[in-house]
């Protein structure tokens, strides 16, 4: 529950942080095509310059009725999440603190050994007290083959010591009586051990398919982690250059030393790259959420990191 309410309320702060560049974006092209239409009527640029503006104005505004779409569908489902009721799920909304660029993430990996930490994960917990309780199903089965000697009282014997509880008719009618009534029983009490031992082993079987899925998953969490984090690197200095790029165009195109189709694809580029990147910065804050699932509930900052990193 924890790691979903965190995923989506990244999600949340993410579409709203598109949502902001669409419409920073849908305004500047506003003016762009304002501008470009007064050149038109005025003879300096021909329609086709008109005309693109306008395709590319129609291609934000296009994104921004899908964005509000995906907003409200996640402040909903992040509201049943919290358990609110349905009026207040229409009537109020998911109160935010920082964007999604001001939120910080752990500086590094989880430290400690992977195997101290994943023995929390319900999952693995689960697997092991039912290998516990099959285990105890097999004394339980085992049991019913042994004879059950009282070591007292056995037919007004006063004592029943190692060495007369084999002497006499008396002993020796109680301890074939013993005997022999387990092995009358059609071999159930065999049946029941074997039954036993193979729940055993397949419980053995799911503890350690268990153990091998959350080490997976340690290790997928930490790819995405570490993947993340690169293509965050990669795509803010894309971002940069673009916003270079798209100023560049412009200064060219006012000159005349350069089209208008070079504007369009430097500002296209810009505002693709952008909403990548807030995508991007969502996925490593969720692919820490999902390290911190994969894990069982989190780390120990204090434990040595080198340890964690040499285990792997």
């Amino acid at each position: 529950m924890i790691g979903e309410v965190a995923n989506g309320y990244f999600n949340l702060r993410a579409l709203d942080r598109q949502i902001d560049i669409a419409e920073r974006t849908v305004s500047s092209r506003r003016e762009s095509v304002a501008l470009q239409r007064a050149r038109s009527e005025g003879g300096e640029v021909n329609e086709l310059i008109l005309r693109q503006a306008e395709a590319e104005l129609a291609a934000a505004e296009s994104e921004l009725p899908r964005l509000r779409q995906q907003h409200t569908l996640q402040r909903n489902a992040l509201a049943v999440l919290l358990g609110r009721d349905p009026q207040q799920i229409v009537r109020s909304d998911i109160s935010v603190a920082d964007t999604i660029d001001e939120m910080n993430v752990p500086a590094r990996i989880p430290a400690g050994r992977p195997a101290d930490l994943m023995v929390r994960r319900p999952d693995i917990a689960a697997a092991e007290q039912e290998l516990i309780a099959t285990n105890a199903e097999i004394g339980v089965a085992r049991a019913a083959f042994l004879p059950r000697i009282s070591f007292e009282g056995l037919l007004g014997l006063r004592s029943a010591s190692g060495g007369d509880l084999f002497q006499g008719s008396a002993s020796t009618w109680q301890l074939g009586g013993s005997l022999v009534g387990p092995l009358l029983d059609f071999g159930r009490s065999e049946a029941l051990v074997n039954q036993a031992e193979a729940r055993q082993r397949q419980a053995l079987i799911a503890y350690r398919q268990a153990i091998q899925v959350a080490f997976r998953e340690v290790l997928d969490a930490m790819a995405g982690v570490r993947g993340t984090e690169e293509r965050l690197e990669a795509q803010a200095r894309q971002v940069v250059a673009l916003r270079s790029t798209t100023k560049l165009a412009r200064l060219r195109f006012e000159g005349g030393a350069s089209s208008y189709l070079e504007v369009l694809d430097a500002e296209r580029s810009l505002f693709t790259t952008e909403l990548d990147l807030v995508e991007t910065r969502r996925d490593q804050l969720q692919s820490t959420v999902n390290l911190y699932r994969a894990l069982g509930g989190g780390w120990q900052s204090s434990l040595q990191s080198s340890d964690y990193e040499n285990t792997y």
